[in-house]
């Protein structure tokens, strides 16, 4: 903290938030302002993050609704502290939204407010971010079609003489009724992902434009004022160059959800907002292929132990199958 101009020698509260796979937060507040710090390892600091602190710097100078990035003394957005690097975000006061939340009636303008702003996250980030991107950054239309079905087979495939992740779930001596829906509903997801991967090689077309997207546009990285107006888009770490499509597409089934008028709302208001048009064959392959994908690294975290809220994490996938199945029905 000594390397920020805003920091005086005291801290007035501090607090470790709840733990990411990839990296530590913490809450600090220090004369009625606050900050998260992210504490990263050194091999996590990629040309991903990199990325991703330019383009939040861009996004919050021009007025989108994102978590300031605070810049060191020495005009740095990373810094390092024994052995690890840090960054430091302003804490955006207010609220997550929850679809699966009995207590949360999510509105109609609520969902379009989303819209509007990865509307205008495209459009900044078409039009005024142009430095070139390494292939490492990029994920293709073949890999976005083919990745689910590969995802559902790590999990079921053994390895030489080691049992396969799905083995050991199968196996395992006191399942919970989530173990137990994992394993009804896997080999369904896996038949899914391989139609998909197979009917979809001659419309790889469809998935052209590539754009810097956000790549994790959910209800957890959205902040809410209590009137339900979207205060901030946060957590841009997993940042990549994907077509655009993939990502509205991703973002309509999550926040709309497995309603078909709310879809096309939330379509229309970022048509409106970014003035790019998607194709409506490829929006319908992005959804099931998202909820396909979530599903899938939700499984994976759990079987490796990384979840600590189980409730959570079963009634997320419990909502992506019902988004799943209502892709496929439409």
């Amino acid at each position: 903290l000594k390397q920020y101009s805003f920091y005086n020698n005291k801290i007035d509260h501090f607090y470790n938030l709840p733990q990411k796979l990839t990296n530590f937060n913490s809450y600090i507040e220090i004369e009625n302002q606050a900050w998260v710090v992210k504490r990263y390892q050194k091999n996590q600091v990629t040309q991903r993050l990199k990325l991703s602190h330019q383009i939040q710097s861009i996004l919050f100078q021009d007025g989108f609704p994102c978590a300031k990035l605070e810049n060191s003394r020495t005009g740095a957005t990373f810094v390092e502290f024994n052995g690890f690097l840090y960054s430091i975000h302003r804490w955006i006061n207010g609220v997550h939204l929850s679809p699966f939340n009995n207590k949360n009636n999510i509105s109609i303008h609520a969902i379009k407010n989303v819209a509007k702003a990865l509307g205008s996250f495209h459009k900044i980030v078409k039009y005024k971010f142009d430095s070139p991107v390494s292939d490492s950054m990029q994920l293709s239309a073949a890999t976005i079609v083919g990745g689910a079905y590969d995802q559902a087979n790590s999990i079921l495939q053994r390895k030489k003489f080691q049992l396969s992740s799905f083995d050991k779930l199968r196996l395992k001596i006191r399942k919970n009724d989530f173990d137990k829906w994992i394993i009804n509903r896997l080999p369904f997801i896996l038949e899914i992902a391989k139609s998909i991967k197979i009917a979809c090689q001659q419309k790889l077309s469809l998935f052209n434009e590539g754009i810097v997207t956000h790549n994790d546009i959910n209800w957890e990285n959205l902040i809410f004022n209590e009137k339900q107006k979207l205060l901030a888009i946060i957590d841009f770490d997993n940042l990549i160059v994907a077509p655009m499509v993939y990502e509205v597409g991703a973002a309509a089934i999550i926040i709309a959800g497995p309603d078909k008028v709310k879809i096309f709302q939330f379509l229309d208001s970022y048509s409106k907002n970014s003035g790019f048009h998607c194709d409506i064959e490829a929006i319908k392959i992005s959804m099931s292929i998202k909820c396909l994908h979530s599903m899938l690294y939700s499984f994976q975290s759990y079987m490796n132990g990384q979840v600590d809220n189980l409730k959570f994490l079963s009634n997320w996938c419990r909502y992506l199958d019902k988004c799943l199945e209502f892709t496929i029905k439409e």
